[in-house]
């Protein structure tokens, strides 16, 4: 399979809490106090999707350089339904960590067709908590070469291509019944390949 691009879009509900919101109460110069009310609204969302969508493709498709160099082109679109990056104040006050929820399916480019779907796929990025963890996190932060976002969505990317990585010792189960090589007939790689069509009603992939 050959990688032709990578699509991002969101969840109607979806949740997002990232600095876009920031970006967009300056834009509309909204006072502190009214940005938490101002922010939950339609205009509002799509502004923060469109700031982040280019970010999480970018990201994705980074992550996904070398992995799928076959004939057949294929799509990987991707849906978000949760895309948090923990503040400082939460971290000091609740805890929480950056995470990111989506749902990846793999397509192919030439008909549309779902080849296999991960729903709710979770990447997960850990950081300090507490004032002191807050602050040492800072410190780490400022040091790294990435930004908290890009981390996240790197770390998003990894788990997918961890999942459906190229076959080989260690190999995901999607890339052993012959969604990066062929299958041939008689072989366990096959069975499987039969197996997980059969499942397709059930899993809508």
């Amino acid at each position: 399979m050959k990688l032709t691009g990578v699509t991002v879009g969101f969840e109607p509900n979806a949740d997002v809490s990232w600095e876009g919101i920031r970006a967009y109460a300056i834009a509309k110069t909204i006072p502190d106090h009214e940005i938490a009310s101002a922010t939950n609204t339609p205009e509002a969302k799509a502004y923060i999707q469109n700031l982040l969508q280019p970010k999480i493709k970018a990201g994705v498709e980074q992550a996904m350089v070398g992995q799928l160099n076959g004939p057949r082109p294929v799509r990987l679109d991707v849906v978000v339904k949760r895309f948090a990056i923990a503040s400082a104040v939460q971290r000091i006050l609740i805890g929480g960590n950056h995470v990111m929820v989506a749902t990846a399916t793999l397509v192919d480019a030439r008909t549309g067709a779902a080849i296999i779907t991960y729903p709710d796929l979770v990447a997960q990025v850990v950081v300090g908590q507490g004032i002191v963890g807050t602050a040492v996190q800072a410190a780490i932060d400022s040091a790294m070469p990435q930004t908290t976002t890009e981390r996240l969505i790197a770390e998003y990317g990894r788990s997918y291509r961890t999942l459906a990585g190229p076959p080989g010792p260690g190999g995901s189960a999607a890339a052993a019944c012959g969604l990066f090589r062929p299958c041939h007939p008689g072989t366990a790689c096959a069975s499987n390949g039969a197996d997980r069509r059969s499942r397709r009603g059930r899993t809508g992939v």
